[in-house]
Order: C-alpha cells, then structure tokens, then sequence
C-alpha cells in the first residue's frame, strides 16, 4: 500500500485557531494517519477561504454532504 492509501482522509471541525493548530499538529507528525482534506465553519461565514493551505469547505449544517463529497473516513 502507499502511505496516502494508509491514510484516513478527514475534516477538521472549526475554522478557527483551535482547528489551525490540530491541522499543524497533524502535518508535523510523519507517523499521523490522517490526509486533511478541508476545514468546516461552524457558521458557514468563511466557505471559500484558507486556513494554511486548507480550504473551508462547508457549514456544519452541511457535514453528512460534505463527509460524502470528500470520501471522509472519520
């Protein structure tokens, strides 16, 4: 297997500093299991934008779309 296909394939709840600083602790570690493949806003007012790199991909209200859409694992 490569490594991206070992890796689960998640969503970061929350554009804010504290959902920064988890996408930051997970691209540091070579050994985490995790591809983040987008941030949601619990609010929906920063769809669009980029946290390091990341973009905000939905509302919270959207999450059993967006898990669908992104192939999210967990």
């Amino acid at each position: 297997h490569s490594r991206s296909a070992q890796r689960k394939q998640v969503l970061i709840v929350g554009a804010n500093a504290a959902g920064e600083g988890l996408l930051r602790s997970l691209q540091v570690s070579k050994h985490a299991p995790y591809d983040v493949v987008g941030f949601v806003d619990i609010e929906g007012r920063h769809v669009g934008d980029q946290i390091a790199g990341v973009s905000i991909v939905g509302a919270l209200g959207e999450l059993p779309s967006l898990v669908t859409r992104h192939a999210v694992e967990e």
